[in-house]
């Protein structure tokens, strides 16, 4: 294996693992520390998985699933960071593949009804008298389950004792009760800082030669960065 480092003058970094492995690698990364426990890293997470520009479709990920012969396609997020990984042994479906992640992590639709949908919203429940004011949305109710967990909270708060003053006192996940908290123009800005090329890092794996898939990287960055704020 050949490990291969290059810095993009907009500040990406591309890490190449040349390898003689059918199985080709992208992973995009992003340093996504969390400023509170509203969980923006992982409604962002969620929401660029609901159609971008190019592709403005409900769901492109379970479209791929169709039709692409990806070997893996997810999304992680961690207290730190964010990753969008997928692997696959064909060459064109790679490049395919790209064209797509490359859309919904840069350009996604990030409409208010995507957050509300991803994170939260208000709704009512009930009948008549009975009616009453609820939160829903998938982050905020994914979220609720894991802190129904005793042993969560306890490590929770164990975590915040142990680094006060470091990004890993707040959950990067959200926090149920101040997952509410998130406004519309806080959730735009999060993507606009933390998901954009300038801030990138992207690790390429496989056999396929390294010039090819920096050259449609190049091609995507000369077509984005004329686009970031100045």
């Amino acid at each position: 294996m050949v490990a291969k480092r290059y810095r993009h003058d907009c500040g990406m970094e591309v890490i190449s693992l040349e390898a003689q492995d059918p199985e080709n690698l992208f992973v995009a990364y992003f340093p996504t520390d969390a400023a509170d426990d509203t969980g923006s890293a992982h409604i962002i997470e969620h929401s660029v998985l609901e159609g971008s520009e190019k592709f403005p479709v409900k769901d492109p990920f379970v479209c791929l699933l169709k039709s692409s012969v990806a070997t893996f396609l997810n999304a992680c997020t961690y207290s730190d960071r964010t990753l969008y990984p997928f692997t696959t042994c064909c060459k064109q479906d790679y490049f395919n593949l790209l064209e797509v992640y490359w859309d919904a992590v840069f350009h996604p639709r990030l409409s208010r009804d995507v957050l509300g949908q991803e994170g939260w919203h208000y709704e009512i429940q009930g009948r008549g008298k009975s009616r009453k004011l609820t939160i829903n949305g998938i982050v905020y109710n994914e979220m609720s389950g894991y802190y129904s967990d005793p042993g969560t909270i306890i490590g929770r708060e164990l975590e915040k004792g142990l680094f006060p003053h470091t990004s890993l006192r707040y959950d990067s996940g959200g926090v149920p009760e101040k997952i509410p908290t998130l406004t519309y123009p806080a959730f735009l800005r999060f993507h606009q800082s933390h998901h954009n090329p300038t801030v990138a890092r992207v690790v390429l794996y496989g056999d396929i030669p390294t010039e090819e898939k920096l050259a449609v990287l190049e091609r995507h960055l000369q077509e984005d960065l004329p686009r970031l704020p100045k």
